[in-house]
Formats: C-alpha cells, structure tokens, sequence
C-alpha cells in the first residue's frame, strides 16, 4: 500500500501530500522535510471513503483522521445547486420576457423561479447530518447533479 501524508492547512483544509516514488526518501523523511508538525502518515486507501465530491470539505479531525467537514459540505452542496439553478433561471427569465410580451400569464413561470431562487436555503441542508444526507437535498427541475 502506497503512504501519503495528511495536515490541516491554514485555512482548515486537509492538504495531501503524495510522494513521488523516485524521490528517494522515505514518506517519514518526506513528512519532516515538506509538511508541518503533527502530520500525519496513512495509507492512501484511508481517503477512499471520503466522497470527492465535498473536497474541499476534506479535514483532520482531532486525532488527524480524515473526515469531511459537514458545515463546509453544505455550502458545497449549495454552490452545486447555485451553478445547477443558473443555466435553469436564465432559460426562465427568457420565457418571462416572451410569455410578458405576449400578453400572457406568467404566474406558473413566476412559481418556478421562486422555487429554484428557494432551493439553496432549504431547511434539510442545515439539518444534513451527513453528505449522504445532503445528496438527497436535490429536485428535477435543477436537472442531474
């Protein structure tokens, strides 16, 4: 199994830190020379659990275990959505535009926006306990995650 060296960054994150193989250094002398103290060395399949999709959510939990970081996860969840609205309130506003033109009813097109604009503040985001939880926070009408 190949090792790889994990730590807090400033801003929380937890950076990785993957030897090359033909440093010729061990990962020990790696961690001293390249990564502050209290690193930690695991096995690269330790991250395997963590879904890629929260990245940027990634932390060291107290005891330098890779974990995902669930108040993070949620913006990350919402930002998904934010991009997934965008493309889906532009077409909207467009059919607002002709349906105004034409002299026609733009409730139903109203209800929508209003629907997508809500989406991010849903309240089973803030309650996710997990990101498979937050998975599922997700609606058609946003198109496929």
């Amino acid at each position: 199994m190949s090792k790889v060296i994990i730590y807090n960054q400033e801003n929380g994150i937890m950076a990785v830190c993957v030897p090359a193989l033909n440093s010729g250094l061990t990962v020990e002398q790696i961690a001293e020379k390249d990564c502050p103290a209290g690193a930690k060395i695991i096995d690269r399949t330790d991250l395997d659990s963590l879904d890629n999709t929260f990245r940027n959510a990634w932390v060291c939990d107290s005891d330098m275990n890779p974990t995902i970081n669930i108040a993070l996860a949620r913006d990350i969840w919402r930002d998904k959505i934010r991009n997934a609205r965008k493309p889906k309130l532009e077409e909207l506003d467009i059919q607002y535009m002709r349906a105004q033109e034409a002299g026609e009813d733009t409730s139903a097109i109203v209800a929508k926006k209003n629907k997508l604009r809500d989406f991010p503040a849903k309240s089973e985001i803030d309650s996710a306990s997990t990101v498979e939880e937050l998975k599922t926070v997700w609606d058609v009408d946003l198109g496929d995650k």
